[in-house]
């Protein structure tokens, strides 16, 4: 999968994606910092990119996506690569109550 370029990458993912019931179309411009929009089986729209990089992805490229977000009416931002996310750690609601439920009992966070 690292050796896939940007393109194959995306080739590669769109049908994967299409098999675990997502609906996936390509937006009508040529817009180069989003690879496609996605549908889930909720009815949820999602912008996606999908990059193919040989080092780290930065915080640069998740940011120019997630301002995409209004002009394509979605309600969900996604970046997929095939390398790792460059000092980035997202942390959700779920995530931060755990941290809470176990600074209660006195628990240490394993990793």
């Amino acid at each position: 999968m690292e050796k896939l370029q940007c393109k194959a990458l995306e080739d590669f993912t769109i049908p994967l994606l299409t098999q675990l019931g997502y609906t996936i179309t390509r937006p009508n411009d040529e817009n180069s910092d989003i690879s496609f929009l996605l549908i889930s089986p909720t009815g949820s729209q999602a912008i996606v990119k999908v990059k193919s990089h040989k080092r780290e992805i930065g915080i640069r490229l998740v940011q120019i996506t997630l301002k995409q977000m209004d002009t394509y009416d979605a309600s969900k931002c996604w970046v997929i690569t095939n390398e790792r996310f460059k000092q980035i750690r997202l942390y959700d609601r779920e995530q931060f109550i755990d941290w809470i439920l176990k600074a209660q009992k006195e628990e240490k966070i394993r990793g």
